[in-house]
């Protein structure tokens, strides 16, 4: 897929997030959403990436969202 082309859907970007592995992935996702706006078009598109960042799955935690695993994390240390 050449995301330049702007033509993705969800599942682009859960798969994007999904499969991540390198530090630089996270702004594969921005590049999808940015159309070349204005700063307040950049905060959106950052604010809408980080947040399905942080709430879609990832191959890397086991299928959770990091989300979850610091809710793991919260729980145990309760314990």
């Amino acid at each position: 897929m050449d995301i330049l082309k702007k033509d993705f859907t969800l599942d682009h970007v859960r798969d994007a997030i999904y499969n991540e592995e390198d530090n630089d992935d996270m702004m594969k996702v921005v590049v999808m959403f940015d159309r070349g706006g204005d700063v307040s078009e950049l905060n959106s598109v950052l604010e809408l990436v980080n947040d399905a960042w942080n709430y879609f799955p990832r191959k890397v935690l086991g299928g959770i969202f990091p989300a979850e695993k610091l809710l793991e994390y919260k729980n145990k240390k309760e314990k």
